[in-house]
């Protein structure tokens, strides 16, 4: 009756109806699954707690410093190359794979936006 209902009144089509029972069957079988493992929670972080730990003892496991690292190196490399990319392989000089090899926060302050031309240079005090 529900179903001739959508499909007469509403205009729902059928595959339209297969598709939402298909999407409420998939959320309850995940709800019993959860229901069904919840008294192993406790354990579950208790293993994941001690694999980091192991991880760590053994020293495979990657330190936040060097993820930081690695990020910041990414990013780099991409602003570099959208940098590139905007005003030119020559826009950085001579040298572009030096670009950024000094220490972080010591340097010319760049304005974004500016060819190399435009920008005042202005030594830290």
């Amino acid at each position: 009756v529900r179903k001739s209902m959508l499909r007469d009144e509403f205009k729902i089509s059928i595959s339209d109806m297969n598709a939402a029972v298909k999407g409420v069957n998939i959320t309850k079988k995940q709800r019993r699954h959860t229901v069904a493992s919840e008294h192993l929670e406790g354990w579950q972080e208790v293993t994941e707690s001690a694999k980091r730990k192991f991880k760590r003892l053994m020293g495979k496991a990657v330190s936040t410093k060097k993820q930081e690292a690695a990020l910041w190196e990414q990013a780099h490399k991409a602003a570099t190359q959208n940098f590139l990319t905007e005003f030119g392989s020559d826009a950085l000089g001579a040298n572009p794979e030096l670009v950024g090899c000094g220490e972080v926060g010591v340097g010319p302050n760049v304005v974004a936006g500016k060819m190399p031309e435009e920008i005042s240079i202005q030594a830290d005090e």
